[in-house]
């Protein structure tokens, strides 16, 4: 489960974090203003030890920042997302183009995958980085991820997100 935990403009939060559902969930991560939580269904979830999987985008929102206070955030649509994993090297990697009415970023980030099928990437400014992602992996939905991301733009600027994706038949 993800989504935003702070109203952003004019749009209301989607997860309240007090709520009895997000008690009974366990916080996996917070980027921005978004927030993802791993059900109690989802904590049985183990990775298969061998083989490879991708994944098609279905949901994402994202906004874009400006370091400049008087300067509101701005929606960004996600285009072009891949996520794919590696399970004999233990390793993800995704990309996807951010765009907005005026400009286009190809975001990317790779990284390891835990035994629980929890993801991260530590650092956006390591090699084959450029944001930083923080996942997970479940048996929902015959196979899904989601995960958050967080990055800095040119123009002193920063991307917040969030995806959900489904496994490819």
């Amino acid at each position: 489960v993800w989504g935003r935990f702070q109203p952003i403009a004019d749009k209301a939060a989607e997860i309240d974090l007090t709520q009895q559902s997000a008690i009974n969930s366990k916080l996996i991560a917070l980027k921005g203003d978004y927030a993802l939580l791993r059900t109690a269904e989802g904590n049985n979830y183990v990775i298969p030890e061998r083989g490879s999987v991708g994944f098609a985008l279905q949901e994402s929102q994202a906004y874009i920042y400006s370091d400049n206070p008087s300067v509101g955030p701005v929606a960004a649509q996600l285009e072009n997302g891949q996520l794919k994993f590696d399970f004999d090297k233990r390793k993800f990697n995704t990309s996807f183009d951010l765009v907005n009415a005026a400009e286009r970023f190809n975001m990317y980030a790779s990284g390891s995958v835990a035994s629980d099928g929890r993801f991260s990437v530590d650092s956006q400014f390591g090699i084959g980085n450029n944001m930083i992602v923080d996942g997970v992996l479940s048996s929902d939905r015959g196979g899904s991820a989601a995960y958050l991301f967080q990055g800095r733009l040119p123009g002193d600027r920063s991307v917040a997100g969030g995806t959900l994706w489904g496994q490819i038949k």
